[in-house]
């Protein structure tokens, strides 16, 4: 996996001391099997780069003064595509979105994005760096990191909860003061913010390579293919959350800050940052065993036996891999299961139909399992569907 700036410090071999082993949540979806034929989503999280819907983040931009022509200039100071931002319904790169948003922020003397009337001046995210360099480990850097956003932000929106095995980092934006009140946004940008803070806890880690993937959680109720920057993920996204989440194994809590020579430095990050995401497969890397067992699953659903004689692995390699991936053969399968749905349903089959290519033994067990996916019913979910 491509990752920021090192650390000559970085303990990342996987047999250290501070060598993290990830854990994941187990989930009771019993195991099934579903007949060929099924296609997989358009885009595959191993060959592309992390991407967003300029229809979601162009609100954000709208707001500039002669918007289009404005951006159009900084983005050829850039060195970015031309046209980045012409297509209503197309995607920007996450990292170059990313770093025009660094550039504005340099413009305008203003970190904020220009999310609400409330400036953060340039140095904000500085500041907050700064203040995590006397922290020894992950969980003194995280709470640090929650009180320091809170105080900037003057309002209790972040905050660490720790609980059953699990390390939280909980971002609550229910009271934000949003200057723009568009949901489309909202989702995009804080699930954006996810994969930052993620790779920001990597990055104060030394960008360690053996730092685990955590469940995320986020408030988008239902599965959107539109949402590419959410295949940043390998899969444990839990849809329908009241808040957005960070849910790690606690030992990750434990794993010794690094401080760089210099100090942290917002610019490396942002830069590292950038550099991981214009990457191709960096964030999901379709040699993964998670990532091939996903693709086979999405074409046809077979068994954790018929799938081990596929790859040409023992179920208990498989098992071994995953674990070591920070995820499992239940989780990768309940994933593939909820992204086919939506797709099934999107192109026009019926509840029934799809029922049954899943595997599932009649269309209530179907309906449960959609409600649990996804915090809407079946029938909630064709009716948005008009």
């Amino acid at each position: 996996m491509s990752d920021l700036p090192n650390s000559p410090n970085s303990p990342n071999s996987p047999n250290s001391p501070n060598s993290l082993t990830p854990h994941k949540e187990p989930s009771s979806d019993p195991e099934q099997t579903v007949p060929s034929g099924q296609g997989e989503p358009s885009g595959d999280a191993g060959s592309e780069t992390i991407e967003v819907p300029l229809a979601d983040l162009w609100p954000l931009f709208s707001t500039l003064p002669d918007a289009r022509v404005f951006l159009s200039g900084v983005i050829d100071k850039l060195g970015l595509p031309a046209g980045l931002f012409d297509d209503p319904k197309g995607y920007i790169p996450l990292a170059d979105c990313i770093r025009v948003w660094q550039e504005l922020s340099l413009i305008f003397y203003d970190e904020s994005s220009s999310l609400t009337d409330r400036a953060m001046i340039v140095g904000t995210k500085q500041f907050m760096l700064d203040n995590l360099e006397g922290c020894a480990t992950l969980r003194e850097g995280i709470a640090k990191l929650a009180t320091v956003s809170n105080f900037i932000n003057g309002a209790p929106y972040c905050h660490v909860r720790e609980s059953n095995d699990r390390l939280m980092l909980v971002l609550d934006d229910s009271r934000f003061p949003y200057l723009q009140k568009n949901k489309s946004l909202q989702f995009c940008y804080m699930e954006c913010l996810l994969i930052i803070v993620h790779r920001l806890l990597c990055y104060i880690t030394g960008s360690r390579e053996d730092f685990p993937e955590p469940n995320v959680s986020i408030k988008r109720s239902i599965v959107n293919n539109n949402a590419r920057h959410l295949r940043f993920w390998r899969g444990n996204v839990r849809y329908g959350s009241s808040e957005y989440i960070l849910s790690y194994d606690s030992t990750v809590g434990d794993v010794l800050m690094v401080v760089p020579e210099g100090g942290y430095s917002v610019n490396d990050f942002y830069s590292g940052l950038a550099n991981t995401l214009q990457t191709p497969g960096a964030s999901s890397p379709a040699q993964t065993v998670g990532h091939q067992i996903r693709k086979i699953l999405l074409g046809e659903f077979k068994s954790q036996q018929q799938v081990s004689e596929e790859l040409g692995m023992s179920v208990a390699t498989i098992r071994r891999r995953l674990t070591e991936e920070g995820t499992s053969f239940r989780q990768v399968r309940q994933t593939a299961q909820q992204e086919l749905a939506i797709s099934l349903i999107d192109a026009g089959f019926s509840s029934y139909d799809v029922a049954e290519k899943l595997g599932f033994s009649d269309l209530r067990s179907f309906s449960h399992a959609f409600k649990s996916w996804n915090g809407v019913t079946l029938a909630q979910y064709l009716e948005s569907k008009g």
